[in-house]
């Protein structure tokens, strides 16, 4: 047992500061994301992990080794660290509010009306001690319709067990994955959870993926689908004057086109539908990636344009510049852009912050509209996909602000 103590201790001593610590090592930065992803999030479990060993290794009264006290020593520190981790993702909440009244005022609870204003703080108490737990009693799922002509052009539309006598807001969900790969009813499901149990409709979409299908496939397919939610979604109860867009990494990246785009180059991003109208009400985009080109040289030596290139973009950034510029959400911000929640952690390694940064600033200098953004420290990609005390202050951040935003629509 102090040998499996030592272990352990030193495994988990290494890994916490390889994982919460941004080191752009070239060929591990995807290891990174996994490491720091799965420790940083998870901190706590880790934690009573360690100290199970520590009782286990003390309990053998056999004889307390050299091994077994180093050991020891080495898993405190490690609780400690765990437990700093676990603090922070919990202090999110306070940093989000204050970049929430920071954009939208100290009173922006105040201005959400009162029927909407009953459905925040539902949270169910210490709900992260039940990470992958996304069951609910309170969801219907109606799965699989056809959007679309082609086989992944399918979504999944989920809403209140309960009806309403007036339309439900509508939020719609843009898997992530890399543009290769990625179901939509498998991700977003803490905010899809959360949004339906308030009162909205929940759309989650597939689209067609690389490197069979390159861009604008994606992005006309989300266009698509968000023509049909906008046909279709009063059957389910859906109010379609008002959808919302959210996603995480590629998801990041096209709803973040989608609202960006909105009735812009119809002839290549609306093909077949060019008169169909493809506004929305407001964008959650996170971690997402936001210029294909690394116009200011963010990546270096990281750059994606190799891998972009070849598995994501018909033609080479040197052979038709003009469509990477259309895959750039940070070249499509214009003044007429609706709200924008930004969320993005500190550490990412996969999508990086600098992007994010560099993308905010052209949306609040260019418009006037709503735009707040939350840089989340010692946080790495992906920090939304099951319940940490971090996904579950972003996810009631994410519902204050559709809720603000819906409430400005209701009030005209």
């Amino acid at each position: 047992m102090a040998e499996c103590l030592l272990t352990l201790s030193i495994i988990y001593l290494l890994l916490t500061q390889y994982g919460k610590t941004r080191w752009m090592f070239k060929y591990s930065f995807i290891t990174q994301f996994i490491v720091g992803w799965l420790i940083i999030e998870l901190a706590w479990l880790h934690g009573l992990l360690s100290l199970a060993f520590i009782v286990m290794a003390l309990g053998d009264f056999s004889g307390w080794s050299f091994g077994t006290l180093v050991g020891v020593g080495i898993s405190i520190f490690n609780i400690q660290r765990f437990w700093q981790l676990h603090q922070q993702g919990k202090d999110s909440a306070s940093l989000i509010e204050s970049e929430l009244t920071r954009e939208l005022g100290d009173d922006y609870r105040d201005a959400i009306v009162d029927a909407r204003k009953k459905t925040l703080g539902l949270s169910a108490e210490n709900q992260w001690l039940k990470p992958f737990s996304f069951k609910s009693a309170q969801i219907e799922s109606i799965g699989s319709l056809q959007y679309g002509p082609y086989e992944r052009n399918t979504l999944d539309v989920f809403k209140p067990i309960k009806d309403s006598d007036t339309p439900r807001p509508v939020m719609l969900q843009i898997h992530g994955g890399g543009w290769v790969l990625g179901q939509g009813d498998k991700q977003g499901l803490p905010l899809r959870n959360k949004l339906v149990e308030a009162g909205w409709i929940f759309v989650s979409i597939n689209y067609r993926l690389s490197p069979k299908d390159r861009f604008p496939a994606h992005l006309v397919d989300c266009k698509q689908a968000l023509v049909w939610i906008k046909e279709n979604i009063a059957n389910y109860g859906g109010d379609p004057n008002f959808i919302m867009t959210t996603g995480g990494s590629a998801g990041g990246h096209l709803c973040s086109l989608v609202a960006l785009t909105a009735n812009r180059e119809q002839a290549l991003l609306q093909p077949g539908f060019e008169d169909k109208d493809t506004t929305v009400q407001g964008a959650i985009p996170m971690y997402g990636v936001y210029d294909f080109t690394d116009r200011h040289l963010h990546r270096t030596e990281f750059s994606i344009e190799g891998f972009l290139e070849k598995t994501v973009m018909p033609e080479s950034l040197s052979a038709n510049p003009a469509l990477w510029e259309i895959a750039s959400p940070v070249a499509q911000v214009h003044a007429e852009r609706p709200p924008f929640l930004v969320l993005h952690g500190e550490l990412d390694t996969l999508s990086f912050v600098e992007d994010a940064r560099y993308f905010v600033r052209n949306l609040k200098s260019s418009s006037e509209q709503t735009c707040v953004y939350a840089e989340l420290p010692v946080t790495q990609h992906a920090f939304d996909m099951f319940y940490s005390p971090r996904c579950v202050e972003a996810v009631d951040a994410m519902h204050r602000f559709a809720e603000h935003t819906y409430s400005q629509y209701l009030k005209g």
